[in-house]
């Protein structure tokens, strides 16, 4: 997936997206009860990713370029982000 970081990737409930490549070119929204597969390393490079649902298979986050990561839990922004390993998940 490739982009020039004008658009926006939305992922709403019960909806699932597998990423072949894990950079998001473009603003995220991950909407309570969605879900994001991604591969290893997750990239966020001058986009926000607004995280209210699950990102899945995520080994290391990296933020750079201006990126922005939230983390939304009860309708209040946390200002850290808890990953939650599932052995044997795919």
């Amino acid at each position: 997936m490739g982009g020039d970081r004008s658009g926006r990737l939305l992922i709403g409930a019960n909806q699932f997206f597998s990423s072949v490549q894990s950079h998001l070119p473009c603003n995220t929204d991950i909407y309570r009860k969605g879900q994001a597969l991604m591969k290893g390393e997750l990239r966020v490079e001058g986009v926000t990713i607004r995280v209210e649902g699950e990102i899945l298979n995520v080994e290391n986050v990296t933020v750079a370029d201006g990126g922005k990561e939230t983390s939304v839990a009860s309708g209040t922004c946390d200002p850290q982000v808890w990953f939650i390993a599932r052995v044997g998940v795919v």
